[in-house]
């Protein structure tokens, strides 16, 4: 997985950018969009962060950044509720680049909705 410099993102919900800088949010909370702690950022790759949630029974979540709506300096904020986070992200294995442009395709679909 590549290691990616700070990036410029639009926020989805406020329009503003957000200045991101990856290199520093290992370790990072994630937290859903009804504010639940979903785990801290374990790896940042080119077009998801990987979120791992407990220490003996472990869970891995692939999340996109587009899902990405603000950065405070200690949290990562999705525009995803907790209760949709392990049907859609979570998985044993990094997911194919075709599983990666769909839930993009997904999460572009649902902004220009709104």
């Amino acid at each position: 997985m590549a290691k990616e410099p700070g990036l410029e993102m639009r926020g989805q919900e406020s329009g503003e950018i957000l200045h991101i800088p990856w290199e520093e949010v290992i370790h990072k909370h994630v937290m859903t969009s009804d504010n639940i702690d979903m785990g801290d950022v374990d790896k940042v790759g080119n077009e998801f962060i990987v979120v791992r949630e407990g220490v003996v029974k472990v869970h891995m979540y692939y999340v996109p950044k587009v899902y990405i709506t603000n950065y405070d300096g200690s949290s990562l904020y999705l525009n995803v509720p907790s209760g949709l986070t392990s049907a859609k992200f979570e998985r044993d294995s990094e997911p194919t680049q075709q599983e990666i442009d769909m839930m993009i395709k997904e999460a572009d679909n649902k902004t220009s909705k709104v």
